[in-house]
Formats: structure tokens, sequence, C-alpha cells
């Protein structure tokens, strides 16, 4: 069986829209997943489906739910909502439903405006909501890139590979593989570090834990995941860490303590096929790590260096491996 919808952003339903075209044996996840990125988004932001019979939220054990699973009729509706701080409602309404299933998994058959930029929701709808006369003044508030945005078409062909694109390689992301991680504590590269192996299905709630840890921190305070210039939605937690497109040579940050604020470098070195036998270990490091409520990484060079009265000093090359290890959990 295959099902065509009509999708439209609320409050932009006139200027940003798609149809398309899903076999109904698609995955919950998977049918999300490519209606966020056929309008431009880029799975930055934590989404969930929601009906009046059903609600779904994105985890890892509702990844087998299909839209067959849903007992779906033509008046079947959905939202999906996007990006919940700037909120984008995505309108999902059956159009039709074909008994025999010859399409592909999921296609866009046509559609309205180029798509969402995430976090400027309101722009957006400010935008399309004034009339012609008045957008020119208001776009003399916002920047050129925004201006550039505004002015892309829909290309029909151009929306389809982009989610083809992102069917491959989401296919290629979540096969078993182990990430060879080098970290870091800023402020202090050459003399505090670690390498480290994980298994790319680790969440990324866990991964952010255990870094911390390998760190010597105790986690009694707040972490997360920063991708650009961006911190990860903290929502996004349980989701594993192949959800966030990982290339060899990538470079990110694990934030922990934002009043101290440490920062943990973590680049990619290498990708290896196949699960390690822990889900994380610590292959090597040194250097001691970093000394929580400190005040961050100006007081910790005082306590290696006997200076703050408030600590004892700290050997900075002290560092066991095998200590590392049990702290994160690895034996």
């Amino acid at each position: 069986m295959r099902i065509v919808f009509n999708v439209y952003v609320d409050n932009l339903e006139k200027v940003i829209n798609r149809k398309i075209e899903v076999s109904s044996s698609i995955k919950l996840d998977d049918f999300c997943e490519y209606i966020i990125v056929s309008l431009n988004g880029y799975k930055t932001y934590s989404y969930f489906l929601d009906d009046d019979d059903y609600e779904y939220y994105k985890t890892k054990e509702d990844d087998v739910i299909s839209l067959k699973d849903l007992d779906i009729t033509k008046e079947s509706k959905f939202v999906l909502f996007y990006d919940l701080d700037s909120t984008y409602y995505i309108n999902i309404d059956v159009i039709d439903i074909v008994e025999e299933d010859n399409s592909d998994i999921f296609k866009v058959i046509d559609g309205k405006g180029y798509g969402i930029l995430e976090g400027y929701r309101y722009k957006l709808v400010g935008y399309f909501n004034y009339s012609l006369k008045d957008r020119k003044k208001f776009l003399e508030r916002f920047s050129k890139s925004f201006l550039e945005f505004i002015n892309k078409k829909f290309d029909l062909d151009e929306c389809n590979n982009r989610v083809f694109s992102y069917m491959d390689e989401k296919k290629e992301r979540i096969k078993p593989k182990t990430y060879i991680f080098n970290i870091s504590l800023e402020g202090f590269a050459r003399e505090i570090k670690r390498k480290i192996a994980v298994n790319n299905d680790i969440s990324i709630d866990d991964f952010c834990m255990k870094v911390v840890l390998s760190m010597r921190g105790d986690l009694f305070h707040c972490y997360g995941l920063k991708v650009g210039k961006e911190m990860l939605d903290e929502e996004l937690g349980d989701m594993e860490l192949n959800s966030v497109v990982l290339k060899d040579k990538a470079k990110f940050k694990v934030i922990y303590d934002f009043g101290d604020n440490w920062i943990i470098n973590v680049s990619l070195s290498k990708i290896v096929d196949g699960y390690s036998e822990s889900c994380f270990s610590v292959l090597s490091g040194k250097g001691y790590g970093l000394v929580d409520d400190c005040g961050g990484p100006y007081y910790l060079n005082r306590i290696f260096n006997g200076e703050n009265e408030m600590w004892e000093k700290v050997d900075i090359n002290d560092f066991d491996l095998d200590e590392c290890n049990r702290v994160v959990g690895n034996k």
C-alpha cells in the first residue's frame, strides 16, 4: 500500500508545502526525518509526531514502527512538531490511499517554497504575512543570508535528490562501526588528552557523560554536545551518536559545567567497521583531567602549579589508564 500526503507548514501553508507519496512500510522514524529534510531541515533539533490517537516521540524503541501500524484512513491527520524552540508545526493530511505498492519508499511529487529556516520560524512567518508593500521595510532588519534564503526557489529534482542523499547517508551511518576519537581539555591540549574508541550506536547522552568521566568530571553539573556554533538540542540525548553526521576529521565539543565552562574538544580520527567489545573504551591518555568546582581552566592551572590556596597541588601528569577505563564503566 502507498499513501499520498499533503504536507504544509502551519501559518505558511500557501508558500511552503509538499505533496509526497510514501510506501506504508516506511518506518515512522524515517518518515518524519525525510519530511523534515524535504523541507530543508537539517535534523539538528528534536521532533515528534502527534495525532488524536497516537503520540510518537523519537526513541530507539520506536524505530521499528511503520506507517502501516497506525491504521491510517483518508481522514487521518498528523502534526509533526520540529525545532521545539521555534516550533514548526508541520501538518500532514492524507490525500489518497492506493492498495498496490509500486512506489519508491518516499518521493516528493510536488511542492512550493524552498523550505524552512531552522531557528527562524518567526522571521519567516512575519515576512510572508506582510503585504508586498511592507516586505522591503521588513527585510531591512535582517541579514544578507536571510535575504538569500527567502529568494531560493523550490526545485522538485533538487528536493528529491536532497532526500535520497540523506537516505543513503543514513543507511551508511547506522551500520555497525567504531569511531576512534582524540579528545583534549581546552587550555591543556598537549598536557591532558585521551584517545577513545566508541561504538556508533551509543546514545549522545551516554557519550557526553563518559567523555566527562574520562576527564575526571563528577557529573554533578550539566553537559551537552556542541556541533559547530550551536549546542545540540538536549532532547536529542537519547538518539544514537551516529545521528550526528560524522566523517573522518569531523570536530565538535563536549561542554561540561556551564559555570566553570569546561570545553572538551573532540576530533574524529578514524572509522572502523564493526563494533568494539565495549561501547566506550579509553585506548590511551595523558594528564590528570579537570577539577570540579575549581572555577575553570585558569584556576585549574593554578592548582597544577601549587598557586591555589583553596586546593592542594595536583600533579598534572597523574594518569592511570586502567583507572580511567574503570571510571567510564569499561572494567
